[in-house]
């Protein structure tokens, strides 16, 4: 039998960062609130494929002249998916497993 000594941690952060050019100011706008349009869209969606939506889950967004960029530490909402029923092309957004490192991480949050 092994045992594991010292801290053990089951959860996972990631981040995005989506390229701004490759979105409308609509789409822009329901990242921002996806928590929100991710309710009304399970009204819609078969009830294995709606979103697991908690107020904890929001992810975190940061914007930028060029970017959005996005980080959540324990990531049960899927932002990718969500990406994709709204229409952002695979191409705009890329996601990473590690925290990403703003200069003030208190500044632009949503």
């Amino acid at each position: 039998m092994k045992i594991r000594n010292g801290f053990v941690s089951n959860s996972s952060s990631s981040s995005f960062i989506l390229q701004k050019e490759h979105v409308s100011p609509a789409q822009i706008k329901l990242i921002k609130n996806h928590l929100h349009k991710a309710r009304k869209m399970n009204k819609e969606l078969d009830k294995y494929d709606q979103f697991f939506v908690k107020d904890w889950d929001e992810w975190h967004i940061h914007e930028t002249e060029t970017t959005l960029e996005g980080f959540h530490i324990m990531d049960n909402f899927d932002m990718e998916k969500f990406f994709l029923l709204i229409g952002v092309p695979q191409e705009a957004f890329t996601f990473s497993d590690r925290q990403p490192i703003w200069e003030n991480l208190e500044d632009g949050w949503t």
